[in-house]
This record gives structure tokens, C-alpha cells and sequence, in this order.
């Protein structure tokens, strides 16, 4: 790409995003976001690394023309091979000769937290994208904590697990929120809905979220149980589409499925390229979840026009706002879950009243320009880099 008429401070600066996987997530498809617009909008070179599981991630930075990176690092693995794990990922970093590093979740936080002095970048960012979801030891914690210069996360309550949990200085936490992009459409409505076999009157629902212990898939199961057996025209009950890649918990939920008697209404989908077609073809969202910074799988179906309901803790209520606050309910409280649900299913009408509010709101707060500016702004400051011809955007729209 010509980068020829860009004048920006982060031009050709060798930045290198880190996440736990190549597989896409809600951290994965920020973090290519930004990848995009610095590659775009700032002329950087820009590599795209993660420690397994090459997948749509992947595919990804391939389509955007990125380079793409796969580091192999066991972290649940013995002490000594963590050690060793970290020292070889060290000496790739230092041989890709980085200016800037940009680790996203905790694995990848602490890993370039402890190596990225010894690779010669002029800065390492920690991203939070979580309240915490996967700790480590407290002595890793303790100095990848010390030695990395700036923070940010995308809510106050993950900057209170930054500030209590892991003893940061408020003054280096910053608040930006998740932008979110809908790709354009691959399937229409009509194909998805044929490619799944069901008519334009059956009502489609999905979560988007990949399976792994953190999401809370059991109790939307058990809620769809109830939906399913309360629903009016046993011909044509709503189906539930799960997309997502499986870390481990696929078995078992499919498994769960059986023994509730709805397998025949729920459709394991895998991990999704094509969201926004995914997203036309069904009626609304659910998202059921134990522990979230604020998750793409609410923050999407917002951007296309469709009413969310799941668990009523803080990344999710940030995402949706005070307004919609009632279709969330108690976490595992699978009852009130059920209960949200079919008053959605039942009603085109009020699902499309909440659709056109959540695009206003998307619109308003999560806007993808405004995260890579203000993230932007962020490595600038943290170069110490002064360009009195360069504009920031420096106004952040609060919720």
C-alpha cells in the first residue's frame, strides 16, 4: 500500500499486536481494527501475532494484506517450560526488531510485559479486555505489571480490576471503549436461513461467543429447554445458533443439549467469517456470560439493528446501556432468561423498537474512529512524539 500522502507520527514504526490466539474473538477483532486503521490511516507496518490456534483471525490479516505470526507459548504448561516459553518468545520478539507492542488479553499481557525492554521497543501497551479471566502467579503479575509503562482497558470496572486486583496507578489506566465495524454481508438472509433449513416464520436466535468456560452456554441452554416447551406451535419452535470456535466445552454442551431433548433446535455452528450475514438472518441475540470487559457478541448484533438479551453484569450493561437494562437478568437465573426470550420471539414489533435504539447507541458510543484515535493518541504520547501538523482527537463520548 502507498503510504506516500500520510503524514502521521506513527508512520513506519514497526508495531506488533500480540494476542493469545489466532482464532477470532471479541479481543482478536479489536485488535484488528486497529491493526487496520494504523496500517490505513497512520502508514505503520503492523504485524498480527498470537500464541495458537491459527483460525479467522488469521484469515483476517491475510484479506487486510497483514502479516500474520504464529509464536507458540504453553502458558498453563510446568514453570520451567512457561520459563522457557518465555525466553524463546523474548528472542523472536527482539529479532522482529518492534517499536511499539501491543499485548491483548492477560496471557499476552504478561508475556511482552516481561520480555519487550529486552527486544528494543520504545513502548509496550497493556491491553485489558476482561475483568480478569485467566491470572497468573502473583510474581508474574507482579513484574510485567512494574515494567509496562501505560494501560488501557475498555470499561471502569475492568480499570477497578486493574487498580485493586493488580496494584496499577490509576493515572496509567485509560478508558477506551470497544469499536465495533460490520464486515459486508456474504449470505443474505435468504441463504443463511436455506443453508440452515428453516423458513422466513421460523424465529432465529444466536449468541456469538466462542465456547469455553467463561461464557455461560449451560444456562442459555437450559432457558431454551423452557422456550422451547412453552412455545405454541411445536411445528415450528425457534432455533438457536451458536457460533463460536471450540476451546473444550463443545462436548459437553451438545451433550447438555441431548439431555435436555432440544438438539434439534440448536445448531453448533463454529467459528462464523461471515457475522453480518449471520446477523440478517436472525431475529435477536441472546448472551449468556459470567465475566466479560464488554463483548463484540452484544456490541455486533447492536450495530445491526437487533434487540440482546443475557446476564446482567457490568461489560454487558455498559454495552446496552440503563435503557435496556431490563432484558437482562441474575446471572444462572435461567427462568428470567427464558422469560426474555419468548417475549422477544413473540414480537416483531418490539424487536425492531429495540434494534433501532441499540444502532443509535453503537453509533453514539462504540464507534471503531473514535477507539483507534484515542488508542493512537495513547502510543503517540507514550513516543514522546510531537507533530504540530498531526490533529488528534482528543473528545471521548461517554456513556
Amino acid at each position: 500500500m502507498d503510504h506516500s500522502e500520510i503524514n502521521h507520527p506513527l508512520k513506519g514504526k514497526r508495531i506488533i499486536i500480540v494476542q493469545q490466539s489466532l482464532e477470532m474473538g471479541g479481543a482478536e477483532r479489536q485488535g484488528l481494527h486497529l491493526a487496520e486503521w494504523l496500517v490505513n490511516r497512520c502508514g505503520a507496518n503492523v504485524e498480527f501475532w498470537g500464541f495458537h490456534t491459527w483460525g479467522q483471525a488469521a484469515l483476517k490479516c491475510e484479506e487486510l494484506g497483514i502479516k500474520c505470526r504464529l509464536v507458540e507459548w504453553d502458558w498453563n504448561g510446568p514453570l520451567i517450560e512457561r520459563i522457557k516459553g518465555i525466553i524463546k518468545f523474548g528472542i523472536v520478539l527482539r529479532k522482529a526488531k518492534p517499536d511499539i507492542i501491543l499485548p491483548y488479553t492477560m496471557p499476552a499481557n504478561i508475556a511482552c510485559g516481561i520480555v519487550w525492554r529486552f527486544t528494543g521497543a520504545k513502548t509496550c501497551i497493556w491491553n485489558q479486555r476482561d475483568v480478569g479471566m485467566q491470572r497468573f502467579g502473583k510474581n508474574w503479575e507482579i513484574l510485567a505489571v512494574k515494567l509496562i509503562p501505560n494501560f488501557i482497558c475498555n470499561s471502569n470496572h475492568a480499570k477497578v480490576f486493574l487498580t485493586t486486583a493488580l496494584g496499577i496507578n490509576k493515572k496509567n489506566v485509560n478508558i477506551i471503549y470497544n469499536g465495533v465495524a460490520l464486515n459486508p454481508v456474504v449470505s443474505t438472509r435468504q441463504q443463511w436461513r436455506k443453508n440452515l433449513g428453516v423458513n422466513e416464520k421460523t424465529v432465529l436466535a444466536c449468541m456469538i461467543a466462542n465456547l469455553h468456560s467463561f461464557k455461560d452456554h449451560p444456562t442459555l441452554l437450559m432457558a431454551w429447554s423452557h422456550v422451547i416447551n412453552s412455545w405454541a406451535d411445536p411445528s415450528n419452535c425457534p432455533k438457536l445458533l451458536l457460533a463460536g470456535h471450540d476451546y473444550g466445552t463443545g462436548n459437553s454442551l451438545k451433550a447438555l443439549a441431548d439431555e435436555l431433548k432440544i438438539a434439534d433446535h440448536i445448531y453448533f455452528l463454529g467459528s462464523v467469517k461471515d457475522i453480518t450475514g449471520l446477523l440478517s438472518a436472525v431475529d435477536f441475540a441472546v448472551f449468556s456470560s459470567i465475566n466479560e470487559g464488554i463483548p463484540n457478541g452484544v456490541l455486533e448484533p447492536m450495530a445491526a439493528g437487533l434487540a440482546v438479551t443475557g446476564t446482567d453484569i457490568p461489560g454487558i450493561r455498559v454495552a446496552l446501556g440503563d435503557s435496556m437494562t431490563i432484558w437482562l437478568c441474575p446471572p444462572n437465573d435461567k427462568a428470567f432468561l427464558a422469560e426474555n426470550i419468548l417475549i422477544l420471539a413473540k414480537s416483531s414489533n418490539l424487536r425492531d423498537s429495540i434494534g433501532r435504539l441499540n444502532i443509535e447507541r453503537v453509533q453514539k458510543v462504540f464507534s471503531v474512529e473514535n477507539m483507534c484515535q484515542l488508542t493512537c493518541n495513547i502510543i503517540v504520547n507514550d513516543l514522546n512524539i510531537n507533530n504540530i501538523n498531526y490533529t488528534y482527537l482528543t473528545n471521548h463520548v461517554n456513556a
